[in-house]
């Protein structure tokens, strides 16, 4: 339960102004660890970004959650085509090779 409790008060100091993680630990009164357990829980729901090395900061409103692998939802059906395409053009010209 105090780490429900911290993890609101972080998120309320990180809608202020961005923080390092030490500062928020010296804020919060937790330890190095628990304090990253929070960062942790709050970059992984998508309410807090990394903005630089170790400072933290509320994602701004407009800015969407990204996929991780950076690719379009069919993108790997495409590899699969072009994949397939490549390997029938490299059957054909193999085929050609051998007459």
């Amino acid at each position: 339960m105090k780490q429900v409790i911290n993890t609101i008060k972080a998120l309320r100091l990180l809608s202020q102004k961005p923080l390092r993680a030490s500062q928020l630990q010296d804020i919060l009164g937790t330890s190095k660890g628990a304090t990253y357990r929070i960062i942790r829980d709050l970059r992984a729901s998508g309410e807090v970004v990394e903005r630089t090395l170790c400072t933290y900061s509320i994602k701004p409103k407009n800015q969407t959650h990204k996929p991780q692998n950076h690719e379009q939802p069919n993108s790997n059906i495409k590899l699969l085509k072009n994949d397939e395409s490549n390997r029938s053009q490299t059957a054909t010209d193999n085929s050609r090779k051998r007459r």
